[in-house]
């Protein structure tokens, strides 16, 4: 029988949440573990985060799968991408203008630190083994928190994102590349505070560790994002989303050159990212 769809598990997870019900009770394996886990969800329940944390981190090879997702949740919610986050994500329709409003709200404490903990998670995503739906949603949810963290991390002073935080010329977004060429490098160019930056691979396997979050590093967490939705094979806004994460990577690496770095930041803008929202 198929396994629930992430509209699925999205709706279990938020009458769990809205209910005020253990927002883990479905993962709960009296065979294994079980007062660890019982503690470590107590933990999570009354704001406690750390103290889940010690706890997950105490569970045996035999819950890892347990361990890895429930304590990624714990570092999402220190960061500002927690269940309401992505809910309210998935409520704005799931795409640029959804990814601009995440990026603002996640302002507060964005930096270095919190963008090499999102990527921890990332990589712990991918050591979830045997249960394709919950690595890839795992998987989905931290490479949206790293892109919400990035975008965050160039919004402007006023804690507002913009297509001027992306390209030097907001205008950028209508330029014919193939009828306005010069035009199109000139306004499609890198803003001063996103950098191209150096050739990187991909983000699991290479630290994102620049000052400043780079264009390729955008790259990689939105190849996590769509690899991830793959998995799923959600419907709705979600189709949507794989389908303009696709176009959006299809530009090619932006360090490939700067016409590709121009055409993947266009590509930014037509998905909405950096839309003011009203």
């Amino acid at each position: 029988m198929r396994s629930p769809s992430l509209y699925a598990f999205t709706a279990v997870v938020a009458a769990l949440a809205l209910g005020g019900c253990n927002l883990f009770s479905s993962f709960d394996d009296p065979d294994g573990d079980e007062q660890l886990l019982s503690a470590a969800r107590a933990c999570f329940d009354r704001g406690d985060l750390e103290c889940a944390k010690t706890n997950y981190q105490k569970l045996s090879a035999s819950s890892t799968n347990v361990a890895l997702s429930e304590q990624a949740y714990v570092t999402l919610q220190q960061s500002g991408m927690g269940m309401a986050e992505f809910m309210e994500f998935v409520g704005n329709g799931a795409q640029g203008k959804a990814l601009t409003a995440l990026a603002e709200r996640m302002i507060a404490g964005a930096g270095l630190d919190r963008r090499l903990a999102l990527r921890q998670v990332l990589i712990d995503s991918l050591a979830i083994n045997g249960d394709t739906e919950l690595q890839g949603f795992v998987e989905f949810l931290s490479s949206l928190a790293l892109l919400g963290e990035m975008m965050a991390e160039i919004a402007g002073p006023d804690g507002i994102l913009r297509a001027g935080d992306i390209v030097a010329d907001p205008t950028c977004k209508d330029v014919d590349p193939v009828a306005s060429p010069i035009e199109f490098a000139a306004k499609c160019a890198p803003a001063a505070g996103f950098p191209t930056g150096a050739a990187s691979g991909d983000i699991a396997t290479e630290a994102p560790n620049t000052a400043i979050p780079t264009a390729d590093q955008i790259y990689w967490s939105l190849d996590h994002a769509l690899d991830a939705l793959g998995k799923l094979a959600p419907g709705g806004d979600f189709a949507e989303a794989a389908q303009s994460f696709s176009e959006i990577l299809a530009m090619g690496k932006p360090s490939d050159g700067p016409a590709q770095d121009a055409a993947f930041r266009q590509q930014l803008l037509k998905f909405g990212i950096g839309e003011v929202q009203q």
